[in-house]
C-alpha cells in the first residue's frame, strides 16, 4: 500500500513538471514574434523540425520510440521530449545594410557595375531601380565577359539573400517553372529571368531599401544643416563676446596722449619729460645733437664721482674712507 501510494505521488509531480513545461510553452508561443530575426529564427527551428533525409521514415520511427517507451513506462511522461531540436539555434548572418533581412547590400554589386563597360552614370539609389532592368542594357555588351561575371554574382547574392530571409522556400523548384514556361533559354538569358523572378519576390524588400536610402539621405541632410546652425551659432557668440568685451574695457582719460604704463594708464607728465618724450625733433642732427649733450652731462656726472676718491698702491677708495685710513697710519 505504501508503495503504491509513492508510486502514485511521484507520478503525479512528473505530471505537474510536465505541465508546468507546457504551460511556459504555450506562453512561449503566444508571445508576439516583433523583430524579424526572431521571425527568421523561427521559420529556421520549422524548417529544421520539418525536413529531413527520409521524413516518413524518421516521423514513424520517432512513433515507434514513443509508443515502445510508454508500453515500458505506463505512468510516467518524457517531459522534455521534443526540446532538443530547438537547442542548437541556426547562425543567421546579415551586414549592416541589409538589418536582418529588411534591406538589400548591394553596394559591391553597384561598385561593380560602375566600373564596367556596360554601365550608365547613375547614383547608387538609381542603380537601386535598373539593377533588375536587364532588358535596357544593348544586346551586344551582354557577349562581353564582364557581363556574365556580373550577372553571375547579381545572381548568387540574390539567391543567397533570398535563402536567408525565406528559408522554407525551395528556389531550385521556384526556377524550375522558368525552363518549363521557356526551353529556349541561353545561359545569359537565363540568369536574367531568374534575376526577374527573384526580384519579383524580393519586391516588397527592394522597395524597403529605396525608402532607406532615402531616410539615410534625409538624416545626413540634416546633420549637416544641424552642423552647419551651430557654426553659425558659435561664430555669433565668438562675435558677441568680443562686442562684450569692448564694452566691459574702461575708457581711459588720456588728453595729451601719454604713452601706456605697465599697468594700463598713462604714464605720469614729469617722467615723460624727464625721458625727454615731449620733445619733437624734425631731423637727424637735432637728435644727435641732444644724444651729445645727454652723453657729456653722463661724464661729468661720472667724473665727480671719481674724484671724491683717491687711488693709492693701486686701489681707488672714497676720499672720506681715505682720510680715516690715514689718521689711522694704514696708508
Amino acid at each position: 500500500m505504501a508503495s503504491t501510494l509513492v508510486e502514485a505521488t511521484r507520478s503525479a509531480h512528473e505530471e505537474v513538471e510536465r505541465l508546468e513545461l507546457l504551460i511556459v510553452q504555450c506562453l512561449e508561443d503566444d508571445d508576439p514574434i516583433t523583430s524579424r530575426k526572431d521571425r527568421l529564427i523561427r521559420n529556421h527551428r520549422e524548417e529544421i523540425a520539418a525536413l529531413g533525409t527520409d521524413v516518413y521514415s524518421a516521423f514513424y520511427g520517432r512513433l515507434q520510440e514513443i509508443r515502445e517507451y510508454h508500453r515500458k513506462h505506463p505512468a510516467s511522461h518524457d517531459a522534455n521530449a521534443g526540446y532538443d531540436q530547438y537547442e542548437a539555434l541556426p547562425i543567421i548572418k546579415f551586414t549592416r545594410e541589409e538589418d536582418f533581412g529588411r534591406c538589400l547590400d548591394l553596394c559591391a554589386l553597384y561598385n561593380q557595375y560602375i566600373n564596367s563597360t556596360f554601365r550608365k552614370p547613375i547614383d547608387y539609389s538609381a542603380y537601386l531601380d535598373a539593377f533588375s532592368q536587364t532588358q535596357n542594357i544593348p544586346l551586344k555588351l551582354k557577349s562581353t565577359r564582364q557581363y556574365r561575371k556580373y550577372m553571375e554574382n547579381l545572381l548568387e547574392y540574390l539567391m543567397d539573400f533570398f535563402r536567408r530571409i525565406e528559408p522554407l522556400q525551395d528556389v531550385d523548384r521556384i526556377f524550375s517553372k522558368l525552363l518549363v514556361q521557356e526551353n529556349n533559354y541561353t545561359d545569359i538569358t537565363l540568369m536574367e529571368a531568374k534575376i526577374n523572378k527573384l526580384c519579383l519576390l524580393l519586391s516588397k524588400t527592394i522597395e524597403e531599401t529605396k525608402q532607406n536610402l532615402v531616410k539615410k539621405q534625409a538624416s545626413i541632410c540634416k546633420e549637416m544643416e544641424r552642423d552647419r546652425m551651430e557654426e553659425e551659432e558659435e561664430e555669433e557668440t565668438t562675435q558677441f563676446d568680443n562686442e562684450s568685451d569692448g564694452e566691459e574695457q574702461p575708457v581711459v582719460y588720456n588728453p595729451l596722449k601719454l604713452p601706456m604704463g605697465w599697468d594700463g594708464q598713462p604714464i605720469p607728465f614729469w617722467l615723460y619729460k624727464l625721458h625727454g618724450l615731449d620733445q619733437e625733433f624734425k631731423s637727424i642732427e637735432e637728435a644727435l645733437a641732444l644724444w651729445n649733450i645727454l652723453e657729456q652731462r653722463q661724464l661729468r656726472t661720472t667724473g665727480a664721482k671719481i674724484l671724491k676718491s683717491l687711488k693709492t698702491d693701486g686701489n681707488i677708495y672714497h676720499k672720506k674712507i681715505y682720510i680715516d685710513l690715514q689718521c689711522q697710519g694704514l696708508v
